[in-house]
């Protein structure tokens, strides 16, 4: 149970590690290209 367990935290984690990534990638293109725009 416990090696299961853990394999859902990690599990768990991946997922909330790439949301973040996603999350971070998509404001940092979205103020890219916002920036861009303004010139």
């Amino acid at each position: 149970m416990d090696r299961f367990e853990l394999l859902v935290y990690a599990v768990l984690a991946v997922i909330s590690a790439l949301t973040i990534a996603g999350v971070i990638g998509y404001m940092v293109a979205a103020y890219l290209d916002k920036k861009h725009g303004d010139d």
